[in-house]
């Protein structure tokens, strides 16, 4: 029996099935030149194996990302949903060239990123809003942070998902929160929110509602500071910060601290944390003092560090610290506000640097080890207005000039001591003409030092007074307020840099330059610790700026260290 017949077919090779339409249109007819195993004729293969006529080639529909074609309006503008095309599926072949597989992929962007389907194909009305803050003026932090910080972002799930890992703080609502509250009060990137304003009003109702969704009990105390109590009795751990701003500021100075206390104790409740000791959040009202000229005056009305006559302190409009707090529905008498120590058993707050030193270290958080002595005080040098032109230089007792001199005093004294610094902020001329010699000049003083402020302020003053002799004028000082150098309770500093590594960060300790609320409980025997969050751009301007991710690691680190001394 002699060898059974193979088909034609059989005897060469037929092209793989992976080979598809597109490729087999870019392969020579079968000729000379045909590669290897190419049939001789399409009829001698099967009807599957044939390539298509190009007239009846399958192409794929184009992609199009949502949003792409134009609007129509009525019934047609519902886009009746398409089949895939048949071949979208197929495997393709990687022996294609670079540009042919581009070409062929489905290109689509994300939803959320620039130029993406929200960006293009969505109407104003839906689009996100966009950020204000530009790419370039965002801090940056050392490698590897942002991945951390990643780590933290928070949705219900995750939040739910910590009830058992432990309290993860919700990033987006931190960084929502942060927008609404700069709204009170702010334009763009520029907050003003004064003290016993209705401006601070409005947000101190706006931070109380937050809590009060979460059962905590809201009270506001005659000095206007805003208390929210989360647990039954006992001393409770006071954590927080200020809400109101200086003329024309920033959007994080205090409000940062306010905002992240807010979000370590919501993590906190979320995450169904066994709390032995009650907590409070507060929000002292006119830290800055920008309006009134009496800084800390929230928290000093607290814990009995006011200086007395307060209470009838007028600012330029000439309304008095009583009738603010009267517009506010309070007595008038901030006095009123004071309470024990022992109503306390810690004090916690967060706060941007408001330096460069954490940015220079490639660091997000720092634990401040202690606070700087501040001295405030209202000087007023009087002289005789008199004729600009009738009066001969001899015969003249400026006011201007004298209080000039005293500006330089102040600078040359603080460039001579070792971390101290001397600054005349305000100053205002009676009667205000330009063809009048000045009668009456008042300005502000801001003396501080880490060193031993009373020498300090003792040889500014003597400075003062000897001008004033030489100059022939008066001179009378009005003090308003003078906080020694504090420093903090070393416990709770230990407790922050455990936070702080909590979150991958080895805070350093440093030293506060600026005054803060925690002076105040500090130097009345509470127990007080503070975090630093990093902070660009300076402070008290509206280029004021400090990053979420470096917002969120200090809020995590901040509700880890509330669990372990609140637990």
């Amino acid at each position: 029996m002699g060898p059974l017949p193979v088909p034609r077919l059989a005897r060469r090779p037929q092209p793989g099935r992976r080979t598809d339409r597109r490729g087999a249109r870019r392969r020579a007819p079968p000729g000379p030149s045909a590669p290897r195993g190419w049939p001789d004729h399409p009829r001698g293969v099967p009807p599957r194996h044939r390539p298509e006529p190009a007239a009846r080639r399958r192409r794929a529909r184009p992609q199009h990302p949502l949003g792409a074609r134009p609007r129509r309006r009525g019934p047609r503008a519902l886009h009746r949903a398409r089949p895939p095309p048949r071949d979208l599926l197929r495997s393709r072949s990687r022996a294609r060239p670079a540009n042919v597989r581009r070409k062929a992929r489905v290109r689509r962007r994300s939803p959320w990123w620039p130029g993406g389907r929200t960006a293009r194909g969505a109407r104003s009305r839906h689009r996100a809003a966009q950020s204000e803050i530009r790419r370039g003026h965002q801090a940056r932090g050392p490698p590897g942070e942002r991945a951390r910080a990643r780590g933290l972002r928070g949705a219900p799930v995750r939040t739910r998902r910590a009830r058992r890992a432990g309290a993860v703080i919700d990033r987006a609502r931190l960084e929502r929160r942060i927008a609404e509250l700069s709204r009170v009060g702010g334009r763009g990137t520029s907050v003003t929110r004064l003290g016993l304003s209705a401006e601070e009003q409005s947000a101190r109702d706006l931070v109380g509602s937050w809590l009060a969704g979460r059962g905590a009990t809201i009270r506001r105390d005659p000095a206007g500071n805003l208390f929210a109590r989360i647990g039954g009795e006992g001393g409770a751990v006071l954590v927080g910060s200020h809400i109101d701003s200086v003329p024309d500021g920033g959007r994080f100075d205090g409000a940062l601290g306010v905002l992240c206390a807010v979000e370590a104790v919501e993590t906190l409740l979320e995450a169904r944390a066994d709390l032995r000791r009650p907590i409070e959040v507060v929000a002292w009202a006119d830290e800055e003092g920008a309006r009134f000229g009496v800084g800390l005056f929230g928290s000093a009305a607290v814990f009995g560090r006011l200086a007395p006559g307060v209470a009838e302190r007028r600012d330029r409009q000439g309304i008095s610290v009583a009738d603010a707090l009267r517009a506010l529905g309070e007595r008038g008498d901030p006095a009123l506000a004071r309470r024990g120590a022992k109503d306390f058993t810690a004090y916690l707050e967060l706060h941007i640097e408001q330096g460069p030193r954490l940015e220079r270290a490639g660091l997000a958080l720092g634990v401040v080890a202690a606070i700087v002595g501040i001295y405030h005080a209202r000087v007023t040098m009087s002289g005789q207005a008199d004729h600009a032109g009738a009066t001969v230089m001899t015969s003249r007792a400026d006011a201007l000039v004298a209080a000039s001199e005293v500006v330089l005093a102040v600078e040359r004294i603080a460039r001579a001591r070792p971390d101290t610094v001397g600054t005349v902020g305000e100053i205002a001329v009676r009667p205000g003409a330009k063809n009048v010699v000045p009668g009456e000049c008042v300005f502000s003083l801001d003396l501080r030092t880490s060193r031993d402020l009373d020498p300090y302020v003792h040889e500014v003053l003597a400075s003062v007074e000897r001008i004033a002799h030489a100059r022939n004028v008066g001179a009378s000082i009005d003090e308003l307020a003078r906080v020694p150098v504090t420093t903090l309770d070393p416990k709770l500093r230990d407790a922050l840099r455990r936070g702080a590594r909590s979150v991958g960060v080895e805070a350093p300790e440093l030293t506060s330059g600026a005054g803060h609320d925690a002076q105040n409980p500090a130097l009345a025997g509470v127990p007080t610790g503070m975090l630093f969050v990093r902070s660009t751009g300076g402070s008290h301007k509206p280029s004021e700026f400090a990053s979420l991710d470096d917002a969120a690691l200090g809020a995590q680190a901040l509700a880890n260290t509330l669990r372990e001394i609140a637990g």
